[in-house]
């Protein structure tokens, strides 16, 4: 048996905020999926605090290796997800800058032409 005498629920509550953790991830998922940033920053100050809990803990002894190894894996595979969503919106962002530039530009120009007539 996995678990060690008298930790049965401390290990059930690690597994859990391991589960929520994995939940929380996947909420950011979706909201970077339609551009709720400002939301996917706030859900990654909670999802680092819990796992910063269940890892910096005795606790995290407690998880099986198997399964804390898979929720991890998980964990990463959502991350890197969010990392290349967050470079989409980044290059986004980057060329409506540049646009904005441009645009500007043209407007300058046009104002300096009619200066000179």
């Amino acid at each position: 048996m996995d678990v060690v005498p008298n930790t049965g629920s401390i290990q059930g509550s690690s597994e859990q905020a391991l589960a929520n953790a994995l939940q929380i991830s996947r909420e950011m998922l979706e909201l970077a999926r339609t551009g709720e940033w400002p939301q996917v920053i706030a859900l990654e100050e909670r999802r680092g605090l819990l796992l910063q809990g269940i890892l910096s803990s005795a606790h995290a002894s407690l998880i099986r290796p198997a399964h804390l190894r898979e929720k991890l894996e998980a964990l990463v595979a959502y991350d890197e997800a969010l990392m290349s969503l967050a470079r989409e919106a980044q290059q986004e962002i980057i060329s409506a800058l540049e646009q904005l530039g441009k645009s500007r530009q043209g407007v300058s120009r046009y104002h300096e032409n009619q200066m000179l007539e």
